[in-house]
């Protein structure tokens, strides 16, 4: 073969590859495996960025802190020094792109005073009523803990709501008792 024939040979080459290469760029992956795809790779992209974020992190020991995220809900679990750590490591998690609710039920503080483990469990009770839909919490309802008991103050529409919070604050780990003083509007 002479040069030419060569060129012509491997130009042919060349556009088949492209060619084969944009018919299976056009073609759509079956909706199951692209959602699977998109879903791990939207996790794993999530887990990496909020570890990164924790690693450059002041007052944040990245190392004792573990995360993993299914279904764009992240888990954070491992022992924080301190309180301004897990509130840190919380609100990092939170505003990550992409995530949809953080549970954190098994991210500890290291520092055992009931005082600041009580701060801890009132910080973890307000978080559960906002992230389930009970309305003004810190504003209209009043959440502070004392040696494990929450104490839920405040008004509420109805009794279905006052319940709902009371049943929320004591599904929360480390509550040992919740002391429901919320009113309905209206009743008082």
């Amino acid at each position: 073969m002479n040069k030419s024939s060569n060129l012509v040979v491997k130009l042919l080459i060349l556009l088949l590859f492209f060619a084969c290469a944009y018919t299976y760029a056009d073609t759509p992956p079956t909706p199951a495996s692209a959602t699977s795809a998109q879903q791990n790779i939207s996790d794993s992209w999530i887990t990496t960025k909020i570890k990164s974020q924790l690693a450059t992190t002041r007052g944040v020991d990245a190392s004792s802190i573990n995360v993993s995220t299914e279904n764009k809900v992240v888990t954070l679990s491992g022992v924080c020094s301190t309180l301004k750590c897990a509130m840190k490591t919380i609100k990092i998690a939170e505003s990550t792109q992409g995530v949809s609710s953080v549970n954190f039920d098994d991210l500890s503080i290291k520092d055992s005073s009931t005082s600041t483990q009580d701060a801890y469990i009132t910080t973890k009770v307000k978080w559960v009523l906002k992230t389930n839909g009970v309305p003004d919490v810190g504003e209209v309802i009043h959440v502070s803990t004392r040696a494990g008991t929450v104490f839920l103050k405040g008004h509420v529409a109805n009794q279905q709501a006052k319940d709902n919070a009371g049943q929320l604050a004591a599904s929360v780990k480390g509550v040992t008792h919740v002391k429901n003083d919320l009113m309905i509007s209206g009743q008082g």
